[in-house]
């Protein structure tokens, strides 16, 4: 009698679980055929792979990405850049600019970033300048001093605009499991890569994820992943051994190149730009109970603070933007609600405020390009 009920019980939930794979893969085949696109990750052939620099945008690469909250055309010009094709024959007045995804403009069509507008704004007074927009997805200083040892001969700037974001301080180290603290933070990362994955290739998971991201639960679970590799001390009056040497690192490939600087005559500038975790009311919560239990207080401007007095010390001209980013009336409506770069607000005022930086300390006012 048990053994009967035994197969009963086995039997009823194969047939449970068989009929969900069909319901699943008949669902697949549904959002396929009505052209359902995952709403994640950057579209194959954008990235391939560079011995020198890791990897690196395919030169004349053309396509759309999809991700969580935005959905913006890309394209790569010969370079490897999201930009137009310079004339390098003309004698122009040069701006190269280095950074990441947020210098490169995720989330944003190409005439909405913020080297973009800065460009424009800037050749109405001046004549005969450009900026080669050089942010690239994912890359820390360390990849950038690369970038730049490989195309300064090439470019030949007058100006170097180096785009330091938060984040790379830990995109300056070989970081990875080594540096989660706890068991539970080494799960939720590993939860977020089979999420991640799954949200790539399986419509159906992307289409139900996306009906549910926005619940309290699934909020704050995509904040504690954020914060699993201490992201959280780079907001925190306490380091750990990762930001430790992601500082350290950091400074090591900043002074090459304040030293590139002098030698090549160049005027270095940089510009210490904002993240969401700075402004978003969610992220600050969790780190007012990191903070507790950790017994600190919360910085959220170490980074700014540090890297200003490192430049300052060596009269390195830095423009930070986080004050004016503060003053904004809703400083997260500045950002893209669930990616976190900024949103097309967040570019513009980004540039307007490096542009009267630039402006206000006579960096770009030459006699040659000055507009009479």
């Amino acid at each position: 009698m048990r053994k009967t009920k035994k197969r009963e019980l086995l039997l009823n939930f194969s047939l449970l679980i068989a009929s969900i794979l069909i319901f699943l893969f008949i669902f697949e085949v549904i959002l396929y055929l009505v052209g359902y696109d995952n709403q994640y990750g950057a579209p194959r052939g954008l990235f391939v792979p560079d011995d020198y620099l890791d990897y690196h945008m395919n030169p004349g690469f053309h396509g759309i990405v999809k991700q969580i909250d935005c959905k913006y055309h890309v394209d790569i010009n010969k370079d490897g850049f999201r930009d137009y094709e310079h004339n390098l024959s003309k004698s122009n007045y040069r701006i190269m600019a280095l950074g990441d995804s947020q210098t490169y403009g995720n989330g944003v069509e190409f005439n909405e970033t913020f080297l973009y507008l800065l460009e424009n704004k800037l050749q109405k007074r001046l004549k005969n300048i450009e900026i080669f927009k050089m942010g690239v997805p994912g890359y820390g200083t360390d990849n950038e001093w690369f970038l730049f040892r490989k195309y300064y001969p090439k470019y030949k700037p007058d100006v170097l605009l180096l785009v330091f974001h938060p984040n790379d301080v830990l995109d300056n180290i070989q970081w990875g499991e080594k540096y989660i603290n706890k068991k539970k933070e080494t799960a939720l990362m590993r939860f977020f890569l089979v999420h991640s994955y799954l949200r790539k290739k399986l419509k159906f998971y992307d289409f139900i994820y996306m009906r549910f991201r926005n619940l309290p639960l699934i909020k704050k679970l995509k904040i504690d992943v954020r914060f699993a590799y201490d992201y959280r001390y780079l907001f925190l009056n306490v380091d750990t051994k990762a930001t430790k040497e992601g500082f350290e690192n950091s400074f090591k490939y900043l002074n090459k190149f304040i030293n590139a600087s002098y030698n090549d005559e160049f005027e270095l500038v940089v510009v210490i730009v904002t993240c969401s975790h700075q402004f978003w009311d969610s992220s600050k919560k969790s780190l007012e109970e990191y903070a507790n239990r950790l017994n600190t207080t919360i910085n959220i401007t170490k980074v700014s603070d540090l890297l200003s007095d490192y430049f300052a010390a060596r009269n390195i001209t830095v423009i930070d933007i986080f004050d004016e980013f503060s003053k904004y009336p809703t400083p997260g409506g500045l950002f893209l609600p669930l990616d976190g770069h900024w949103n097309s607000k967040g570019h513009k005022l980004a540039a307007d405020v490096i542009y009267k930086k630039l402006i206000n300390k006579s960096i770009l006012q030459t006699e040659e390009y000055v507009k009479e």
